[in-house]
């Protein structure tokens, strides 16, 4: 079976590293009953050394005392907790977790600021504004009006700065397009186009670097923009994104998604557009010490893990 072949692999292995982002996490699955959280156990029952890496953790909102206990057993295995921002930390020390063996990183992805480098060299840009979108918190078809009619507000606004909408399907879902199909109902003719993303990451990051400006609403199309140094305006589901956003500076144009409203993207958009020269020095600045810091912490970890099979 799967579970009996992954028990081989942990068993022979020196450590298991934990990585994917933002799926200890009751947002999307109740009591944390998910295929990572199952696979960390399976590590812990092979005696395998684990190690959470680049994650957001939280918020854990478990009722059930069985699961609450089978997390923190999870949680309080790993021997050492990398997390991307400090909002983690109080999560993990609820669950009995030493602070001694959580380590502050920063996203995975921010590394490829310095893989890339040549993404965030000055070149030509086209007059478009790159647009993702997320709804895996969304219950109802009221919800989903609502947040239609912002983006179509956010959309035309952009338009009318000459600068048209492109976007970049991040999870490329039947229910991803349809959403994208509505908004461009909503706005003026032919101002939208959707990127191809099935693509390898750098294409993908490419692509991103093409944008002048960008309006990210999923996590890693936040970093991407960030990664190539195009000045953004970010929506947050989540506090992850104003500490990615605090981290350059740019957390006056992050805001909670729910409190955003068109005259604040509008004046947001106008700074972008004002600002658009320093933004990019400032953002550019920043991407060299934080690249350098990912890939030091992940070298970090895996002698660390090294070490495990010695």
């Amino acid at each position: 079976t799967k579970s009996a072949s992954l028990v081989r692999l942990y068993r022979e292995s020196s450590g298991a590293i934990v990585t994917g982002g933002h799926h200890l996490t009751t947002m999307r699955d109740t009591e944390m009953i998910a295929p990572i959280p199952y696979d960390m156990g399976l590590a812990c029952l092979s005696h395998t050394p684990l190690y959470l890496w680049s994650q957001s953790i939280g918020p854990l909102d478990i009722k059930g005392a069985e699961n609450k206990g089978f997390v923190a057993r999870l949680l309080g295995a790993a021997k050492e907790l990398y997390v991307r921002e400090s909002s983690s930390v109080p999560v993990v020390e609820d669950f009995g977790v030493d602070s001694k063996r959580v380590r502050k990183t920063y996203d995975s992805v921010f590394g490829l600021a310095g893989i890339y480098s040549d993404l965030r060299e000055s070149h030509e840009r086209d007059d478009c504004m790159g647009v993702s979108l997320f709804f895996g918190n969304m219950r109802t078809q009221q919800e989903e009006d609502r947040y239609v009619e912002m983006m179509v507000g956010f959309v035309s606004a952009a338009h009318q700065r000459g600068l048209s909408a492109r976007f970049f399907p991040m999870e490329a879902t039947p229910r991803e397009y349809a959403l994208i199909g509505r908004i461009e109902e909503g706005v003026p003719e032919a101002c939208v186009s959707i990127a191809d993303t099935n693509v390898d990451t750098y294409a993908h990051m490419k692509e991103v670097s093409r944008c002048r400006f960008f309006l990210g609403h999923k996590t890693h199309s936040v970093v991407f923009a960030l990664c190539t140094n195009t000045p953004l305006i970010a929506l947050e589901y989540h506090p992850k994104t104003k500490e990615f956003m605090r981290l350059f500076g740019m957390e006056r144009f992050s805001i909670t998604d729910t409190l955003a409203t068109q005259e604040w993207f509008e004046d947001a958009l106008q700074a972008l557009i004002e600002d658009e020269a320093s933004l990019i020095e400032k953002i550019d600045e920043k991407n060299e010490s934080v690249s350098e810091t990912v890939i030091g912490d992940f070298e970090a970890m895996l002698t660390a893990i090294e070490g495990e099979g010695e």
